[in-house]
């Protein structure tokens, strides 16, 4: 949930920087990052860091995937 919530504002700042193409595959990496640090965490704050960097994801792409369906190119 914390990631989430700081993902929102940090996919917003993505989208004016980068465009919102290159943001949404920007996405990728605190998703990937994220799910192999809950696969091979073997400890404690591997999975919690994994859970805040998929969080962190959700948060980008939950504002970016609305603004690209209605931005028409």
């Amino acid at each position: 949930n914390i990631g989430a919530m700081i993902g929102g504002p940090l996919g917003g700042w993505v989208i004016d920087f980068f465009g919102r193409k290159l943001a949404l595959m920007i996405t990728a990496l605190p998703f990937s990052a994220g799910w192999l640090m809950i696969g091979f965490g073997s400890n404690e704050v591997l999975l919690h860091a994994g859970r805040f960097l998929s969080g962190l994801g959700v948060g980008m792409a939950s504002l970016i995937v609305p603004v690209s369906k209605y931005v028409q190119t």
